[in-house]
Order: structure tokens, then C-alpha cells, then sequence
């Protein structure tokens, strides 16, 4: 059975003792410089984890890459990574207080999400409202100033993030919370971004007239051809991928040859 949450109230308990983890940490490590800060998540155990990292975390796993694959990731999706901090998953602090007062309210969130007698869309809704939970948290955090206490890098950022999240996503996010943060992350998609298939659709149906949605939409699809300027195939768009840095699509073969070397070194996290 679903339960009612009271999310204002939840949220304003989960700033508050994170607030206070930020002040106890900042005081257990006065001289450690953290470029980032990332409110690590798990919707359907409705747990948290605070992970702070230093630019010379990854600087030593970038130097020392044993990966899959003979190439280095992007630096920045090292950044992006707390698996490779130290200071990844901190033991609480005060687990008292406003931690104790939020534990029965995240308990029922737990229970709503792992009752079997619960329905699909109620479930989905809990995931997502959890999420968007999550990222009001940072949201607050930045405007509160609670990383005041910490010596913080030049360029910091603090994000939410769950194991789940591909680089794109991230970033995505990531804009949300500075409209200059510069995506320095090449991965491979399979579908167009949402916001781009709306704009597609949106010039082919004012410049269409009176095509049915499925006209519209098929066309939009035969747009995803081969754009390496190599390939004089058009293969079907189920057999290109998209590179998320670039935003163009390329077949099977053309995909072998194209990376993005500049993004194997750190870039700035903001735009000039």
C-alpha cells in the first residue's frame, strides 16, 4: 500500500543534515582541496551516500588507467565518477538529529516502493518524484552556501548522481544546475535526445502542412543516417549510433574510427 509522504518536510531534514556532514568533514580535513561534491542516490532503497572528491583522486587513476580498453576514459567522466574518490561514501558524522528524524519517512518510501500489492504507475511515480527529491537537495545546498566551510578547487560543482545514470544524463543535469557547464563527457546513444526529436518534429511540421504523425516521424528518423561524410550508405537508424559529445550519427563501421582526443585531458568544467 502506498503511503503518504510529506516530501516538503523531507526535504528540509535531508538539507539540514547534510549541512551539518559538510561542516563536520570540512572540519576533519581543513587543508584538503575538493573540486566536487556528489549526493550519491538509490531510489528504490531510498538511501544516500555523500562523496567529496580531489583533483588528485583523479589525476592518479587517469596517470595509472588499467580499464577496459587500451584508451583512457574521458577525464571527464573520471570526474564525474566517485568510485574513484577517497572520500566516497563518508560515515555520518551526527547520525542523530535530523538523520533520525528523516529515517522513518524514508522508510516508508521503501516500503511503497518494494510492496508487491503496489501499482506500476504509483511505484514509477515514487522513483521519480525521489529523483527529483534528490536534486532539489543540491539545488538547495548551492543556494544555502553550505560548502562554504569546505576548501574548495578554483572550478567546483556538486551533483547528484545513482550507478545507473549514463554521462549524458549527468550532464544533462548538471546544465540544469549552472547554464554554463561545459559537457566535456563522448559516449554512444542509440535515440536521438528528447529535446532534439521535439525540434525535428516541430520544423518538419511547420514546413510539411498536413502530414500525418507517423509521415512526420518517420522522416525524422531517416535523418539519422551516416553523417561521417566517409560512409555512402544510409543504413536504417537502427544501425547508427549517436556520439553524445558531437551530436552526429554514425553506422557500425565509421563508429570504429571516431573518437574525441582533446576530451582525454582535463577541460574546464565551466564555459568561458
Amino acid at each position: 500500500m502506498t503511503r503518504l509522504i510529506n516530501w516538503i518536510w523531507l526535504e528540509e531534514l535531508l538539507t539540514q543534515a547534510i549541512e551539518g556532514e559538510i561542516r563536520a568533514l570540512a572540519a576533519l580535513h581543513p587543508e584538503e582541496a575538493f573540486y566536487a561534491f556528489c549526493l550519491e542516490f538509490d531510489a528504490v532503497a531510498a538511501s544516500f551516500q555523500l562523496s567529496f572528491g580531489t583533483r588528485e583522486d583523479v589525476d592518479r587513476v587517469a596517470a595509472s588507467w588499467e580499464g577496459p580498453g587500451d584508451d583512457p576514459p574521458c577525464y571527464r567522466a573520471l570526474e564525474l565518477n566517485p568510485q574513484y574518490w577517497r572520500y566516497r561514501d563518508q560515515p555520518f558524522q551526527n547520525p542523530g538529529g535530523e538523520w533520525a528524524q528523516a529515517q522513518p519517512i524514508l522508510e516508508a518510501i521503501r516500503e511503497s516502493v518494494t510492496d508487491d500489492e503496489a501499482e506500476g504507475q504509483a511505484v514509477e511515480f515514487i522513483w521519480l518524484r525521489f529523483e527529483y527529491l534528490v536534486e532539489c537537495l543540491v539545488q538547495k545546498l548551492i543556494e544555502r552556501e553550505a560548502f562554504q566551510p569546505l576548501k574548495r578547487a578554483p572550478e567546483f560543482i556538486a551533483f547528484a548522481a545513482n550507478q545507473h545514470d549514463r554521462l549524458e544524463e549527468l550532464e544533462d543535469r548538471l546544465c540544469k544546475l549552472y547554464p554554463n557547464y561545459n559537457r566535456a563527457t563522448a559516449e554512444w546513444a542509440e535515440h536521438a535526445r528528447p529535446s532534439d526529436v521535439q525540434a525535428e518534429l516541430q520544423e518538419l511540421f511547420e514546413g510539411e502542412g498536413e502530414q500525418s504523425t507517423g509521415e512526420v516521424r518517420r522522416r525524422v528518423l531517416r535523418r539519422r543516417a551516416c553523417q561521417s561524410g566517409k560512409c555512402s550508405r544510409h543504413p536504417s537508424p537502427r544501425t547508427t549510433q549517436r556520439c553524445t559529445f558531437c551530436q552526429r550519427w554514425f553506422c557500425d563501421t565509421c563508429r570504429e574510427g571516431h573518437q574525441h582526443p582533446e576530451l582525454a585531458g582535463q577541460q574546464p568544467l565551466f564555459a568561458r
